[in-house]
């Protein structure tokens, strides 16, 4: 008999999910896109079975638990003409997760076995993908819990994690394999809030079945009542060459506070083309392409006799090149390029872009460090189409896993995302 194991902190943490129901009377989180799924897939002795399932509608309550099973039976030996099960392979997933006004709960869990003899192969996902607007400095609390399970192999093909950050690629937190408790503050903006436990593979004769990752978030949302952030930085489009600044005004003096611009949520230093990188104002002097990316500033003071820490809004730096008679070169116009996705990711991730008319676009990956990884495109292209990058380097191996950044330019605009290689 092949049997299923659930773990038993799933359902602690589906009845602590409970407590997020909004119990404030103003909505905090403008919902934008849900991208939820449970998938198992089951292969045996050329036997198949697969299922899938999503939520009623978005953003709804969505309890799932399925099972792909495929199957092996032959005549038994006595007595027949009964039938009797020699052998099979199972996948299991599941999921829980709930998006309410003030918070966010969800958990899920996957796991795989098989009877003998060991033949074929199975995959499964159960993921979970949130993206939310809040239009106001908030607090937040987040717990979230990843357990990779017990797969027994070295390959990673089998995982899970949690990921707060922003649609555009930024990271916040990251959890693979620990348990968290943060709480802070963050500034207006659109953010993401994302699970996932997914594997395949051939199975392994030492394990007769086994338990995925398991995943579990809460996250909780507050409204600021006075936020020491009064004016947040706006988006800017700047010219080579050109000078321009974000700034921000305060609740109280200027001088009662501290700051630390940052970009891309990396701290900035005063430098050539650099200033006022812990002022109330950053001032950028004849900027490059390199530069264009996301600005926050982080405000520390002491409100009410509690410290505090204060990130602003994410503001968009796009610097933009000349056109061939001297005027400006407005961002594309249209060029776009989505997020990554998925990203983390495991294998290999993609980019949508939009260029409305012809123009070259080259693209490549490129380390923390600022050193090329790999090309990826440089060709004449118009309207649509993906950037993909496979996580391998120039040489064709794979590249370290962390942190790196996907560059696209299109007639001297440039535009960025982040990904984190997983495997």
């Amino acid at each position: 008999m092949i049997g299923r194991r659930i773990p038993q902190h799933l359902a602690v943490l589906a009845v602590a999910g409970a407590l997020l129901v909004a119990t404030r009377a103003t909505a905090q989180m403008v919902p934008i896109s849900d991208g939820r799924t449970v998938e198992t897939e089951a292969h045996y002795n050329g036997r198949s079975d697969s299922k899938v399932a999503h939520p009623s509608a978005p953003f709804a309550h969505f309890d799932s638990q399925i099972e792909a099973r495929a199957e092996q039976y032959e005549a038994c030996a006595d007595p027949p003409p009964d039938s009797c099960l020699v052998g099979a392979c199972w996948s299991d997933a599941i999921q829980t997760s709930d998006f309410y006004p003030a918070g966010i709960q969800f958990t899920g869990s996957t796991s795989a076995g098989w009877g003998d003899p060991p033949s074929g192969d199975w995959t499964f996902e159960s993921s979970v993908y949130f993206r939310f607007r809040i239009d106001t400095t908030f607090d937040y609390q987040l717990f979230a819990e990843v357990d990779p399970g017990d797969w027994p192999s070295l390959d990673a093909l089998v995982g899970g994690d949690v990921t707060l950050g922003t649609p555009g690629g930024l990271v916040y937190t990251y959890v693979t394999d620990n348990t968290v408790f943060l709480q802070g503050r963050l500034g207006p903006g659109e953010y993401r809030l994302s699970g996932r436990s997914t594997g395949g593979a051939g199975q392994d004769p030492a394990t007769a079945s086994f338990q995925g990752a398991t995943y579990g978030a809460q996250w909780l949302v507050t409204p600021v009542a006075n936020p020491i952030i009064t004016t947040q930085p706006a988006d800017r489009i700047l010219t080579l060459g050109d000078t321009g600044s974000f700034a921000i005004t305060t609740s109280g003096p200027p001088a009662s506070y501290t700051y630390q611009w940052r970009k891309n949520l990396v701290p900035l230093v005063n430098g050539a083309h650099i200033g006022g990188a812990t002022t109330n104002t950053l001032v950028l002097t004849s900027p490059v392409y390199a530069d264009s990316g996301l600005y926050d500033v982080v405000v520390s003071g002491t409100v009410n006799g509690t410290p505090v820490q204060e990130p602003s809004r994410l503001a968009h730096l796009t610097v933009v090149g000349t056109s061939g008679v001297g005027g400006r070169l407005a961002a594309g116009p249209g060029f776009t390029l989505s997020a990554a996705s998925p990203n983390p990711f495991r294998g290999a991730t993609s980019m949508r872009y939009t260029v409305p008319r012809p123009a070259r676009l080259t693209a490549a990956v490129y380390n923390v460090v600022g050193a090329r990884v790999r090309a990826l495109v440089d060709n004449v292209v118009s309207g649509s189409g993906v950037v993909s990058w496979d996580g391998n380097d120039q040489s064709g191996a794979r590249a370290p896993r962390g942190m790196y950044f996907v560059r696209a330019d299109v007639g001297g605009v440039r535009l960025a995302r982040q990904v984190v290689r997983l495997d």
